[in-house]
């Protein structure tokens, strides 16, 4: 690692814990904002560097607890009412033919989180409105116009809009808004290794409901299988959807603070996903693992190329593979629903079929297959569901998300959101991972981080959110909860290497690491 290059008051700053409000004094933080303010630090967010004007106020306390509830209760929406609906109605292998309706409690337990999350999402936009921040308007357009599309479209057709299909919409809002930290996203990398414990109990403890069955009572033992105690499909109906949740959901684990938390939760994850026999997210974390490996040792300008180029060659994977198959039976059967999704498309090719349009197919004599649920490639289910102009958007907003990935390795050595993305990527070849209006098991643990850490801040501060034209603002202390150390994060624009914040500044055992308010990249 390039040595640290600090500015000449940083002999005077206090080198041990932290102390007072929020873990730091006010006469050091008196010291430190004035400091800041002649020095002219960098945004504490990757992104585009704030225009002139008055900036917004930070996020209030209560605020900061709304954003992790909120990421509780979009969990809760998944898991909760999986876990009521396994122990309270039958469970068997389904198809996209059978009606499966939720038991009293799941449907008490579904309407309730469903409610709780809507209310508290519209309570924390609106307490927000007259505070807006004044940038980021290009990475909100991103993220919000391929909903528009496809909800226009839709409703031009007919198809009128569900309720939870405003979660994603009032997400994005309320993250662009609030600018939540980063590091709190670990609280959901808590949920994932519960998710993981979890499911290995219900293989091991209740297999009738763990495990994937036939009606008959028997296991279902597919040539993928690859442990011999059949397919783990733990709160949810198939292998599938649980390795991609938990695969996909091992970024945010990354976050997790205490080290043998850490360890234990990533072991439990990497061995439901092994379970599951889901091949494409073993292959998703094997290439997660491999890219935040190759960041570790990367400087700063390489690292940004690296995760710009990785991304990019697996998206042209992605769409790649469902043209070209030689065979309906290739990928487990998924060439044959690769080609009659493609030849429903083309019947629209620009506006494409709507996003009921998998759950309507089952309807008629020429479904496309019996577990077809969705299209099992992004690329194929952008383009049936929306058309050209769809996937030219979700286009958009990937670059996008891959830009700000990019810059959180490059120059705040944070690999979580490029590990994300690649995986995401790899797990779009075969599976559909981004679904926007209608919503789907992933929801928590794709979308959700994606939000964070596209809007979210590298560190917070609770007294002041100073600005400066092309500069952005400093950070102070964080809030004392979920994290009673303190890491503050401070980049000056145009580093020459970077700064030298890297995982083991959120990783030491016992917290977040205390002394970690640095000067670095000084010119």
């Amino acid at each position: 690692m390039p040595p640290t290059r600090t500015s000449p008051d940083a002999a005077a700053r206090p080198r041990g814990g932290f102390r007072g409000r929020g873990g730091v004094p006010t006469a050091w933080a008196a010291r430190f904002e004035a400091a800041a303010a002649a020095d002219g630090l960098s945004p504490a967010v990757p992104g585009p560097s704030s225009p002139p004007g008055v900036a917004a106020p930070a996020a209030t306390l209560d605020e900061r607890f709304g954003v992790v509830a909120v990421a509780f209760l979009v969990w809760a929406s998944v898991i909760l009412v999986a876990l009521a609906q396994s122990f309270t109605a039958p469970k068997y292998r389904q198809f996209i033919t059978d009606e499966v309706p939720l038991s009293r409690l799941a449907s008490l337990t579904n309407s309730g989180v469903s409610g709780l999350l809507l209310v508290l999402l519209i309570v924390l936009a609106v307490r927000r409105l007259p505070h807006l921040p004044n940038d980021r308007y290009g990475a909100l357009l991103a993220l919000l116009l391929p909903w528009f599309w496809q909800v226009g479209r839709d409703q031009f057709v007919g198809t009128h809009l569900k309720t939870g299909g405003l979660v994603y919409p009032l997400l994005v809002f309320v993250f662009w808004a609030l600018r939540p930290p980063v590091r709190h996203l670990a609280f959901l990398g808590y949920l994932v290794a519960f998710t993981a414990v979890v499911s290995i109990a219900m293989g091991l403890l209740t297999p009738s409901r763990g495990i994937l069955l036939h009606v008959a009572g028997d296991a279902v033992t597919p040539d993928k299988q690859i442990l011999p105690w059949g397919i783990l499909i733990g709160p949810l109906s198939d292998g599938n959807p649980l390795g991609q949740f938990l695969a996909l959901g091992a970024p945010a684990v990354l976050l997790i603070p205490r080290r043998w938390v850490r360890l234990l939760g990533l072991a439990a994850v990497a061995f439901a996903v092994l379970w599951t026999s889901n091949r494409s997210s073993l292959i998703a974390l094997f290439v997660g693992a491999a890219l935040v490996l190759a960041l570790r040792r990367l400087p700063s300008p390489p690292r940004r190329y690296l995760v710009a180029t990785a991304v990019g060659a697996c998206l042209v994977l992605m769409a790649y593979l469902p043209f070209t198959v030689a065979s309906d039976g290739e990928f487990t059967n998924r060439g044959y629903i690769w080609r009659m999704s493609l030849e429903h498309w083309r019947e629209h090719v620009w506006t494409g079929l709507g996003s009921q349009w998998y759950s309507r197919s089952a309807q008629y004599a020429d479904a496309i297959g019996s577990t077809a649920y969705h299209g099992h490639n992004q690329v194929v289910q952008a383009l049936v569901l929306g058309g050209v102009i769809n996937a030219v958007l979700l286009l958009f907003m990937v670059v996008t998300l891959t830009r700000v990935a990019a810059r959180w390795a490059a120059e705040y050595r944070v690999w979580t959101p490029a590990a994300l993305m690649i995986m995401v990527v790899i797990s779009s070849c075969f599976e559909v991972t981004m679904s926007i209006v209608k919503l789907s098991a992933l929801l928590p643990v794709v979308l959700l981080p994606m939000i964070w850490f596209t809007f979210g801040s590298a560190g917070e501060d609770e007294r002041t959110d100073e600005r400066s034209p092309g500069r952005g603002r400093t950070t102070g202390p964080p809030a004392p909860w979920l994290a009673s150390p303190t890491w503050v994060v401070e980049q000056r624009t145009g580093g020459a290497d970077g700064p030298d914040v890297t995982d083991e500044d959120l990783w030491e055992d016992g917290g977040w690491r205390a002394n970690s308010a640095r000067r670095v990249g000084a010119r």
